[in-house]
């Protein structure tokens, strides 16, 4: 810390009084540094929500990062990378989900007894 440092801090305060203290925002403001601004993330957002690919007369019927990125051009001009368009998707809060491997018609007591008794003796013939 510098002699100059603190003399700005007592002539701040000085002038400012207690407001002096009080911190600066810092950083990019919101959509400051976003390819879309808000309301063009909006509209894209119920664009995704209220109509399938199909719809917007792409050839797949699910969306992906490409085909939003591509549905950004189409409608702004504004050419994005599919790691952006897969950060708006995340933003929207649609994200791929993880899908769950077990059978809801499995059974837990058949299956312990076949991997207990029948398993084994596979194991043997083979």
């Amino acid at each position: 810390m510098t002699q100059n440092t603190v003399n700005k801090w007592i002539k701040d305060y000085d002038k400012y009084g207690e407001n002096s203290f009080e911190r600066d925002k810092r950083g990019a403001k919101a959509y400051q540094n976003s390819a879309l601004n808000k309301q063009q993330q909006n509209w894209l957002k119920k664009q995704l929500i209220n109509k399938t690919p199909e719809q917007l007369k792409f050839p797949f019927a699910l969306w992906t990062r490409g085909l939003v990125a591509e549905l950004i051009f189409k409608k702004y001009g504004i050419k994005v990378d599919v790691s952006t368009a897969g950060e708006y998707l995340k933003s929207f809060g649609m994200t791929p989900k993880k899908p769950i491997l077990k059978s809801y018609k499995q059974q837990p007591l058949v299956v312990k007894m076949w991997l207990d008794e029948e398993y084994p003796k596979v194991v043997k013939r083979a």
